[in-house]
């Protein structure tokens, strides 16, 4: 159910990409060529079209997440390009290549279709293991907060609908790594708190044991919730029973 508009110049970075999608180019081509395509303009510019191309495939479909993905991975480890006097070039300081999903908000939001899509391309980022993605834990973490530290009230369970099936693309995706997640998220005034508890959760700000364990119990509560809808019970069942096959499978994980 899209509700976005394609942005402005993403014709030509979906005609790469959509050579990709059918097999025509490998994921190297497509990233030599966006690369290119977007340092024809002032790369500022270039650049933000150039994601925004991407995030908005991704929250259309969920067909070709996993090539994405490899899109971005490839496309982080871009060597910077330089200007003419042999400067690398930089956008606020950061690397030229550097990528941040939408934030939490309304952008993320507009849909369950969109929310789930991105949470899922996130989670394939993560599972990548590329250095530019190692702290995409505070998205699961953003996600589970809204899914499962939060009580369900009654009569208000339509942002559930998006949250539920997107923290349980995390734990299809993910799981066996979330297990194993153990780190206090970097906080303050400066940063936020992104790894702060919703209000069913007061201890560690980032992912842990105890947290997973939470989040377990709170899927099970959730399934067995009748004010939710039969679908969303069902997923949050699935969810557990995934969790509960990880923790009996508990080797380090392998992709």
């Amino acid at each position: 159910m899209p509700n976005r508009s394609a942005p402005q110049g993403h014709a030509g970075r979906a005609a790469i990409l959509g050579d990709l999608f059918a097999n025509r180019i490998s994921s190297r081509d497509a990233v030599e060529r966006l690369a290119s395509l977007t340092l024809q303009d002032n790369p500022m510019s270039g650049l933000g079209v150039t994601w925004a191309s991407i995030t908005w495939i991704a929250y259309e479909s969920s067909d070709h997440l996993e090539k994405l993905a490899d899109v971005l991975v490839d496309m982080m480890n871009l060597p910077a390009p330089k200007d003419e006097h042999g400067h690398q070039l930089t956008l606020d300081g950061k690397r030229i290549w550097s990528l941040q999903l939408p934030a939490e908000g309304s952008e993320r939001r507009k849909t369950i279709h969109n929310f789930v899509n991105i949470n899922k391309l996130a989670a394939l980022l993560m599972r990548s293991r590329s250095a530019p993605f190692s702290e995409y834990d505070i998205f699961a973490i953003a996600t589970m907060r809204d899914a499962l530290e939060t009580p369900v009230h009654q009569g208000e369970t339509q942002e559930h609908d998006a949250f539920l099936p997107a923290a349980a693309a995390w734990i299809s995706l993910l799981g066996r790594e979330i297990y194993s997640w153990d780190r206090e998220i970097s906080h303050g005034d400066e940063q936020g708190d992104p790894g702060m508890g919703g209000p069913l959760w007061n201890g560690q700000h980032g992912p842990c044991k105890e947290r997973w364990q939470l989040w377990k119990t709170r899927f099970e509560e959730l399934s067995q919730l009748e004010q939710l809808s039969d679908e969303l019970r069902v997923i949050a069942k699935g969810a557990e029973a995934q969790m509960n096959a990880v923790e009996e499978h508990s080797a380090p994980w392998t992709a």
